[in-house]
């Protein structure tokens, strides 16, 4: 799972969106949230989700880390105007 779907969030999304996705996620996955009245056997991977938020926050609030992260993953920048096109191939003579 992407840094962006752990935030449930678009690749282009803003840096205002992903702050946001980042406090509902704390919110959601916090001590005392819905998330914790489970079984006793599900709480280790509530926090292992916690600690992942916090990493995908890490690198996409980072806008250094995150150009590096989505040039990695094969992203566009948020900032791109438009979708790259491949060449198109030569028409054979």
């Amino acid at each position: 799972m992407d840094f962006y779907a752990v935030l449930g969030l678009e690749p282009r999304a803003s840096r205002e969106q992903v702050e946001r996705a980042y406090r509902f996620c704390l919110e959601l996955y916090a001590e005392g949230a819905l998330a914790h009245l489970t079984p006793s056997s599900s709480r280790p991977r509530v926090e292992q989700q916690r600690l992942r938020v916090r990493e995908a926050y890490e690198v996409l609030g980072d806008e250094h880390k995150r150009r590096t992260y989505d040039e990695a993953q094969g992203f566009l920048p948020p900032d791109s105007p438009v979708l790259p096109f491949l060449p198109a191939a030569p028409s054979p003579p």
